[in-house]
C-alpha cells in the first residue's frame, strides 16, 4: 500500500514536472530573439561606419557623425552625408547648418534643416526652422543668464553643449 502511494506520487510528480517544461518551452518558442537593427554610414558614398541601432526609437536616438555632430535617427537603415562649409548635407538633403557661416536667406529648403549649429544661444534664429530637432552649441563659457535661455531651448529641442565652461558671474 504505501509503495503504491509512492509509485503514484512519483508519477504524478513527473506528470507536473513534464507539463511545466513543456510549458516553458512553448512560452520561449512564442518570443523569437530580437532580430539586431544596423545603420550604415557612409561619407560621400564610402563606407564609414555600421551602428547598432537594435532597440533605438526613431526621434528619440541620435547619431554622431565625425565624432561630435548630433542628428536625429529616424528609423533609416542607411545614410550617406557629406559636408560643405556649413552644410551638413544627408541622403541628398541639407539637414544641418553652421549658423556662424551660412545666412538663413541661403537655405534654399529650411524646412529640411533638423539640426543646427551655432556658438550663439539664440532661441529666436532657432525657430526659423520648422523642423529643428537638434541644436549642437558650441560655446566657451555661460553667463547665469544664458543658462536660464538654455533651460528654454532644452524643453523644444535636443541640446548638445559642445566645449562649454559655466562662469559663475553675471
Amino acid at each position: 500500500m504505501k509503495r503504491d502511494l509512492t509509485y503514484r506520487f512519483c508519477i504524478v510528480a513527473m506528470l507536473v514536472i513534464m507539463c511545466v517544461l513543456v510549458g516553458c518551452c512553448k512560452q520561449e518558442s512564442e518570443h523569437p530573439p530580437v532580430e539586431r537593427k544596423w545603420l550604415v554610414v557612409t561619407r560621400d558614398g564610402e563606407f564609414e561606419d555600421s551602428i547598432n541601432v537594435t532597440g533605438w526609437t526613431p526621434g528619440e536616438d541620435m547619431i554622431t557623425l565625425e565624432n561630435e555632430l548630433n542628428i536625429p535617427w529616424h528609423g533609416e537603415d542607411s545614410i550617406d552625408y557629406r559636408s560643405e562649409p556649413g552644410l551638413l548635407w544627408v541622403n541628398g538633403k541639407v539637414i544641418g547648418v553652421l549658423l556662424d557661416r551660412v545666412d538663413f536667406k541661403d537655405i534654399q529648403h529650411p524646412e529640411d534643416v533638423l539640426m543646427v549649429i551655432s556658438t550663439k544661444n539664440n532661441p529666436e534664429e532657432f525657430k526659423r526652422f520648422k523642423s529643428l530637432e537638434i541644436i549642437n552649441l558650441i560655446t566657451y563659457r555661460f553667463s547665469h543668464t544664458e543658462f536660464k535661455k538654455l533651460k528654454e531651448i532644452n524643453t523644444r529641442y535636443k541640446l548638445s553643449i559642445l566645449h562649454s565652461t559655466l562662469k559663475c558671474n553675471t
